[in-house]
């Protein structure tokens, strides 16, 4: 249920029920609907030829487009891929000897508040995930240190990660987060109904609404933090009991098919944290999964 501090969230849904023709669901969408964060890339679907007219633009752009982006990412900044902004006192993550692929740092103090939010308000966020098994080898990070102990680690070595879905060492673009948005996650979900019998049509009409609230059609949405899987039948029963069978278990942070970050058949990447975990801001026992059609 989406929190009363954010009414405009209720009125926009309400709206949207209206418009996709769900009034006949609007209790049942109403009751589900759940307030998540969407991250925005600061380039969104950048064509090489968009890459020359800025270097005309500006001689001082180097060739290299990753040594660009870095560049003009601050230090802390949020981010998908490249490499993490770390403190000496955190070290990066591995799995069997191996460091686990660098996916995500969010600027924790940067993103809008919402009761329920399920990361801190404050410091940063880390999300590391590879490996061709499920679930994959995973790490979530917080530091809530001075932002001066922070130093950009170096791209690893090919042979010095653990390996991808597809076998090979991983490592992914950088892509710069310009913003953070509060948007609307809705289960697209054949269990939302109360009588258990979704249509076809009103799937699609969920999906659609879904799309549209949780702000993932919009140009350069790339990630989200909480709310629900953004992947028809990823049923809230089952995500709770995703990582075993204790039924405590919700999306922490979901990352699209972007960039060189290609999911399976351009499938979502989903990391899930207990509930009981995150109410003592324990991030240390991630499940990561990927869904794909």
């Amino acid at each position: 249920m989406l929190p009363a501090s954010h009414p405009t969230l209720v009125e926009q849904l309400n709206n949207e029920i209206d418009k996709y023709k769900l009034t006949h669901l609007r209790d049942e969408l109403l009751a589900a609907a759940k307030p998540c964060i969407v991250l925005f890339e600061k380039f969104p679907n950048l064509t090489v030829g968009q890459m020359e007219e800025m270097r005309a633009a500006d001689p001082s752009i180097p060739r290299n487009w990753e040594e660009y982006m870095s560049d003009i990412l601050p230090l802390g900044g949020s981010r998908l891929g490249g490499t993490p902004d770390l403190p000496d006192s955190i070290s990066w993550p591995t799995h069997n000897g191996k460091k686990i692929p660098f996916i995500a740092q969010v600027d924790l103090g940067s993103t809008p508040d919402y009761e329920g939010k399920p990361v801190p308000n404050d410091g940063w966020l880390y999300v590391f995930a590879g490996g061709d098994g499920f679930p994959m080898a995973s790490a979530l990070l917080h530091h809530s240190g001075p932002h001066e102990e922070l130093k950009r680690a170096q791209i690893p070595a090919e042979n010095e990660t653990v390996l991808d879905w597809m076998g090979k060492g991983a490592y992914y673009n950088l892509l710069p987060i310009e913003r953070a948005e509060i948007g609307t996650s809705i289960a697209i979900d054949s269990e939302l109904p109360q009588d258990g019998n979704l249509s076809f049509e009103d799937e699609d009409q969920i999906y659609e609404l879904s799309s549209s609230l949780a702000l993932i059609e919009n140009d350069g949405a790339c990630a989200q933090i909480g709310g629900h899987v953004n992947f028809p039948d990823a049923a809230p029963s089952e995500i709770a009991t995703i990582g075993g069978p204790e039924g405590d278990w919700k999306l922490l942070m979901e990352i699209h098919s972007v960039g060189s970050m290609v999911w399976s058949d351009c499938g979502l990447l989903t990391v899930f944290s207990r509930r009981s975990d995150l109410k003592h801001s324990d991030l240390s026992s991630p499940y990561t999964a990927i869904y794909s059609s």
